[in-house]
């Protein structure tokens, strides 16, 4: 008996000092974290480093939209544009062209230059998103009540590759450092 009461004061005493979490979508394009960060379908995600040897909450998706494919094409195409635009002597074109191709490429933004990250003690797998920026591509809700809800983010990668990314343990271990940009912080 004294055992239980031990076991439940220290359950009650771990779940106080735990720090909560709000994750929700509020609605198919718009994921909400702690009330302060929004995430949109069509936000930028900067992966950063692997919490471990490689990602814990980032994963190849099974279920590819080959949208990734289209990004690396825009990529092409803002370079071609681009080159056009600098050889018929067109600024506009140019610029253009150069804007197009930093959206659509992918670039480190994580102060870390390639020698860095290929010394790092992480998955070859890991080192060939580490910086990277994927385009979010759609949200799914799963789980339940009983076992909670994981709200998780399908991006697309380089070729013909996406992502899944459990979007809140992602957030909180760095695997994913910004959106758009814009560096997140977190309580950690």
């Amino acid at each position: 008996m004294k055992q239980n009461s031990i076991f439940l004061t220290a359950a009650f005493l771990l779940g106080v000092s735990v720090p909560g979490f709000s994750q929700k979508l509020q609605d198919n394009d718009t994921f909400v974290l702690n009330d302060s960060i929004t995430i949109k379908v069509g936000d930028d995600l900067t992966i950063g480093k692997p919490s471990d040897f490689d990602f814990v909450n980032i994963s190849q998706s099974k279920h590819g939209f080959g949208l990734g494919a289209i990004a690396n094409a825009a990529g092409s195409v803002g370079s071609s544009v681009g080159l056009l635009g600098a050889e018929s002597g067109h600024l506009k074109t140019a610029m253009t062209g150069i804007k197009v191709m930093n959206t659509a490429n992918t670039v480190s933004n994580i102060g870390e230059s390639s020698d860095a990250i290929a010394a790092l003690n992480v998955s070859n797998k890991a080192k060939e998103i580490i910086g990277k920026k994927f385009r979010i591509l759609r949200f799914k809700d799963e789980g339940n009540e009983r076992r909670g809800h994981h709200v998780y983010a399908f991006v697309a990668g380089e070729g013909k590759t996406n992502y899944k990314i459990e979007l809140y343990p992602a957030i909180e271990s760095h695997e994913v450092i910004a959106v758009n940009e814009n560096k997140l912080t977190s309580n950690n």
